[in-house]
């Protein structure tokens, strides 16, 4: 009579198919993983600015946005891309820097200079673009 189960072989073939697997699939997931937090941070960057330009027309007052060592200031007041939330995670936040051109201007009347915002995290650059006269803002990879 014969006993049923698997033999040491097929078990060892089986464990060798799931560590190529994860091999190939881990180093993938992982990268796409830091790519999706990076973007994160970029969408950020998106958001301080379109919440600086409703700040200006909600306000009445003219807001003017320059870099400066990697941090986004408003009327010379620091907007960081880390919230208070992100220092709480086990996970270290990514640092994000921030770079531009010429400084944007954001009029009381809800148009804008344009101009061109660059944050980078990591090894990955994201452009958001502020386009005059109007304010649309959007961001590129």
């Amino acid at each position: 009579m014969r006993q049923k189960g698997f033999t040491l072989i097929e078990l060892l073939i089986v464990m060798a198919l799931i560590a190529a697997v994860l091999g190939v699939t881990v180093p993938f997931s992982i990268n796409m993983y830091k790519r999706y937090a990076a973007s994160l941070q970029a969408e950020r960057l998106l958001v301080l600015v379109t919440q600086i330009q409703r700040e200006a027309f909600l306000t009445g007052e003219e807001i003017f946005i320059k870099a400066d060592d990697g941090i986004l200031y408003a009327n010379d007041v620091a907007w960081p891309l880390l919230d208070k939330s992100d220092e709480k995670k086990d996970n270290p936040p990514l640092a994000a820097y921030v770079s531009m051109e010429h400084p944007v201007m954001f009029f009381n009347n809800g148009t804008t200079s344009g101009g061109n915002i660059d944050v980078y995290v990591k090894d990955m650059k994201y452009t958001v673009q502020i386009f005059a006269p109007l304010g649309n803002i959007t961001m590129n990879n």
